[in-house]
């Protein structure tokens, strides 16, 4: 008898020398969703038992990437045995997220910078040969950089004082009469001064200054033109790729006459002389949280009006 109970509690007892992990406590109780913030920076996960891995982490986004190095600074691959400590840093340019494994049973979740401006979700996968859990993550939007200089490049300010710009254009037909007609035009009516901060590592519609400043973006001071030489006198222009449209000081309201002498037939081109200046600049700014800086640089282009000219261009006979 002793020894048909011994033939049949055998393989029971193989069983468990074989696979004893499986009969540890669950690694990890049902883990709580993660969000990581500005105020709650630092987040740490405790697990029940040693034995799990850090089997992938995922995201719905394609430009995140995860580094993990081990406690020598060696790159590894995934899975991260349990043995293994190692630090992790996911993300972007834009985004900076921190996972120590410093033991066998605590993960670490440190949130350096999120500057999307919605929350980046992403899965930490983690478990064994047997089983698998997710702790699912959320990173919050954190604090916007600030700028703390603007240097322009004084010695490579170029300026041009011979362009045109048109504004307006109509054709004027006095071939019927015999007396001149004078007609009213508006030299500054559709004027304005032009700003570009041209940047050449930037996208074409600038966002990498929105993700690092926010919106509106801030206000910075801009070169104004006196005698030729450029000189900070207060004006002041946001930052960004978009062209900015900026009021020009000049009477919107001035009347100029053109006439247009009996039996002719002309074209009335109304131009702005145009004052036009570049110069590098950088924009030096830094992040109040975490004492990080990022430096915009590019070109500066201002395009600013200061006088005008009114051309009556001769129509010819095919023209007419």
């Amino acid at each position: 008898m002793f020894y048909r109970l011994f033939n049949y509690l055998w393989p029971v007892l193989l069983l468990t020398g074989c696979n004893g992990d499986v009969f540890i406590d669950d690694f990890l109780p049902e883990p709580k969703p993660i969000v990581l913030s500005d105020t709650e920076g630092n987040v740490s996960v405790r697990f029940n038992a040693e034995n799990w891995d850090i089997l992938d982490i995922e995201s719905i986004r394609s430009d995140m990437f995860a580094d993990a190095r081990d406690t020598s600074g060696n790159r590894i691959g995934f899975p991260i045995e349990n043995e293994e400590n190692a630090v992790i840093q996911y993300g972007n340019e834009y985004l900076d997220l921190r996972i120590e494994k410093n033991s066998r049973s605590e993960l670490n979740f440190i949130l350096s910078e999120n500057l999307y401006d919605e929350p980046v979700e992403l899965d930490i996968k983690v478990g064994n040969q047997y089983t698998s859990k997710t702790l699912e993550v959320s990173l919050s939007p954190t604090q916007k950089y600030q700028i703390d200089s603007i240097v322009y490049q004084w010695d490579k300010f170029k300026l041009y004082t011979n362009n045109l710009e048109e504004m307006d254009a109509f054709t004027v037909d006095n071939t019927q009469s015999s007396t001149p007609v004078r007609w009213t035009v508006f030299p500054y009516r559709y004027s304005s001064r032009k700003i570009e901060f041209y940047c050449p590592n930037a996208s074409w519609n600038g966002y990498e200054y929105t993700r690092y400043l926010g919106e509106p973006l801030p206000q910075i001071d801009i070169p104004d033109v006196t005698d030729g030489k450029p000189a900070l006198q207060g004006t002041k222009a946001r930052l960004g790729m978009e062209c900015r449209n900026l009021e020009t000081g000049l009477d919107k309201n001035l009347e100029v006459e053109a006439t247009v002498e009996a039996g002719d037939r002309r074209k009335i081109i109304v131009y702005n002389q145009m004052e036009i200046y570049d110069i590098p600049y950088k924009a030096y700014t830094s992040n109040p949280r975490t004492g990080k800086t990022h430096v915009f640089s590019g070109t500066l282009s201002s395009s600013r009006p200061y006088d005008y000219f009114i051309f009556k261009q001769q129509l010819t006979d095919e023209e007419q």
